[in-house]
């Protein structure tokens, strides 16, 4: 059986990594880069 809370808290969950990439993503490229949170960040977040 489908567990359709279950889905939809996936769902949320993709939704709001994929925003949070976005924002990463209108970094300056230099700022983006020496900072390693940045870096730690969207490599979770892609992951995730």
């Amino acid at each position: 059986m489908v567990d359709e809370s279950k889905i939809l808290r996936k769902l949320q969950t993709i939704t709001e990594s994929l925003s949070k990439l976005e924002e990463l993503a209108r970094m300056n490229k230099d700022d983006f880069l020496n900072d390693f949170r940045s870096i730690d960040s969207a490599k979770y977040k892609a992951i995730r």
